[in-house]
């Protein structure tokens, strides 16, 4: 997607004190994609992002994340913390992961989940609040393309 290379060009700038560039970026970003991505978000290698994110500043995000779209990522009022999202998570649409919480490696948020406590690794959340609704889930097994209704070949 051209907007995550916007932002990698944006970031690249920004961590290297080039004034003009990551605004641009930022400014690009949010009226081509209606996402706002801060440059000083720090996001792993072979990440995905969708339209519509709203990302804090200071989150993180990992290797190999799947953001999908209207997501947001933000803090808590009153607390610092923000959320830091492991490698090889999957966020579903519509979710809000919120406050100083950690979303465990290999998890799968659902979509329109509301996250605000911490999410074990490889486990499936879903709810307003989320709640853990599977343990012990390898995402990438759980949905191969052979297990999927009606799918064809």
């Amino acid at each position: 997607m051209i907007a995550f290379k916007l932002y990698r060009v944006g970031r690249w700038c920004y961590e290297r004190g080039i004034p003009i560039v990551p605004k641009s970026a930022y400014y690009l970003i949010r009226l081509l994609y209606h996402s706002i991505i801060p440059m000083s978000v720090e996001i792993g290698e072979g990440t995905s992002l969708s339209m519509g994110l709203v990302l804090h500043e200071r989150c993180r995000i990992g290797k190999n994340v799947v953001i999908a779209h209207q997501v947001t990522v933000g803090g808590q009022s009153g607390r610092y913390a923000v959320p830091v999202i492991e490698d090889n998570c999957y966020i579903g649409p519509g979710a809000k992961v919120l406050g100083p919480i950690r979303i465990g490696e290999g998890s799968l948020v659902g979509a329109n989940a509301v996250v605000i406590n911490d999410v074990p690794p490889r486990s499936v959340v879903a709810g307003v609040p989320a709640r853990v609704i599977r343990s012990d889930v390898n995402i990438k097994e759980a949905y191969s393309v052979e297990e999927l209704p009606n799918s064809h070949q």
